[in-house]
């Protein structure tokens, strides 16, 4: 079985305290998924209610497949009854590296009939939709509005998806046939094509006709459902069949077990992997094999580019190869990405695995080498330290001890702030020096140098920087290559 990062069983210090965020609000019993922001809208000329979830900050961290350029934003038509599912099915995807971690932006309604749908030449969409037809002005909304708001007030990358449901999924359709540029994805859910007499199959016929070139993706899904609704579905598959431009990726699910209601989640959830298929990295080690550490991180790269991402290669993702090299036998190549790929300090876990295996083959010397580099990262590792012991070495002789004056430590103590609502602490007690989250045991810090700390049971480091040598002003914590800095809030 390969190495799961979410699986294993290590006191991840750094991870648990960026987990937090998730509890940090007013009432410590909530548990918060979004926030309810309203949008005054001149185009539409009302009030629109929005639904907006962010990456929680644990996702992004954990995420293998960091970015640093804002965050792709999915706009969901029928917020007030899609938002839920489709902010879990996001962070759960993003969180197992299968597409990047996104902002997700419920649009309630307050005319469903009129945003939705386009003008129609049917008598009976004339009488059971009465204010229908207003899907162009809602476009404007969108574009005009909606796009600049989001871009104004949060972390946003240009990538956009549109995913809708039944007459959201018709309005999909009719923007990608219309003002295909407003979105990079669409993704369909059952859509009403039986909409105006299948009128807008004929104008997805018309449009793609003699199109040459659309990059665009485009994922539809179709329930259980038969008369117009599956005839037409049919119809606009043949036609992207035949008539699909250059770069325009598409793809058609049908879930015959799903009915009209309950379609949206498995769509939404296969939609995303469809979209963002190529981002998730699963032959890493194949492609180590071929050209090395160099390839692996070119082919990364490459994989996040068609989406217009900048993307490097994940330390957890080095370290997932370094473990499934270990369980291979292949020592000395996960020892070369743990002590020298990596770049930065190794996990003591995985070096204590390293040492165990050169041991069974008798290579005492490599064993002691990989003990001695994880005591000196992380001096509070006993595992280690009894391993060196048992070999006969001293472990104060790999261990270089610092002593740091009482009035220096006072230079660190102080409140940090990781992110609103969560800070860490930083004290003195009996001459030494501890570190605690809030609802956190506290932690003892370990002197490696003046600055630099390893956080006792955590398998972490921390780093306190000031002007000068002076009191610290901000520290960084750092596991397994992630980092995060906290800006300290109280001098003391």
């Amino acid at each position: 079985m390969g190495f799961n990062l979410h699986r294993m069983q290590l006191s991840l210090f750094l991870l648990t305290l960026v987990s937090q965020e998730i509890f940090s609000q007013a009432d410590s019993r909530s548990i918060t998924i979004g926030e309810r922001v309203s949008l005054d809208s001149e185009v539409l000329g009302e009030s629109r209610e929005l639904w907006i979830a962010t990456p929680a900050r644990h996702a992004v961290m954990e995420s293998v497949s960091p970015i640093a350029d804002g965050y792709p934003v999915l706009y969901l038509l029928d917020g007030d009854s899609n938002f839920q599912h489709t902010s879990a099915v996001a962070q759960f995807l993003a969180e197992a590296n299968r597409i990047p971690p996104m902002i997700v932006v419920g649009i309630l309604n307050t005319d469903r009939g009129r945003d939705l749908t386009p003008r129609s030449s049917s008598l009976d969409d004339h009488a059971n939709f009465p204010s229908h037809g207003g899907a162009a002005r809602f476009q404007e909304f969108l574009a005009d509005e909606l796009f600049p708001f989001m871009r104004n007030n949060y972390e946003t990358h240009p990538f956009r998806i549109l995913v809708g449901h039944s007459l959201g999924g018709l309005f999909a359709i009719h923007t990608l046939t219309t003002r295909p540029e407003l979105f990079d994805a669409y993704i369909a859910i059952s859509p009403s094509l039986q909409w105006s007499d299948q009128g807008l199959v004929d104008q997805a016929a018309d449009y793609f006709e003699d199109l040459v070139e659309l990059p665009v993706d485009v994922f539809i899904t179709h329930a259980n459902e038969g008369g117009q609704s599956l005839a037409a579905i049919r119809r606009l598959t043949a036609i992207l069949g035949e008539s699909a431009p250059r770069d325009f990726r598409w793809d058609f699910r049908q879930f015959p077990e799903e009915h009209h209601g309950s379609v949206p989640l498995r769509s939404t959830y296969y939609g995303l992997e469809a979209v963002f298929e190529g981002w998730s990295f699963e032959n890493g080690l194949e492609i180590y094999d071929i050209g090395g550490i160099d390839a692996v991180r070119r082919l990364y790269a490459d994989g996040a580019r068609r989406f217009g991402f900048e993307r490097s290669l994940s330390s957890l993702l080095v370290i997932q190869m370094a473990s499934e090299l270990i369980q291979l036998g292949r020592l000395d190549d996960a020892a070369q990405l743990l002590t020298v790929d990596l770049g930065a300090p190794p996990p003591s876990y995985f070096l204590n695995l390293l040492a165990d295996g050169y041991l069974e083959l008798g290579d005492s010397p490599r064993a002691r080498e990989m003990l001695t580099l994880s005591l000196s990262n992380n001096p509070a590792d006993q595992a280690s330290r009894r391993r060196l012991e048992e070999l006969g070495i001293d472990p104060a002789t790999v261990v270089e001890t610092f002593s740091i004056s009482a009035s220096k430590l006072l230079d660190y103590v102080g409140e940090y702030a990781l992110q609103p609502g969560f800070t860490l602490s930083i004290f003195v007690q009996n001459g030494k020096l501890y570190s605690q989250g809030t609802g956190q045991r506290a932690s003892e810090l370990l002197a490696l140098s003046e600055t630099l700390f390893s956080v006792v049971e955590g398998d972490a480091q921390l780093e306190f920087i000031g002007a000068d040598g002076g009191p610290a002003e901000r520290l960084v914590l750092q596991q397994f290559g992630l980092s995060m800095e906290a800006t300290r809030l109280v001098d003391q």
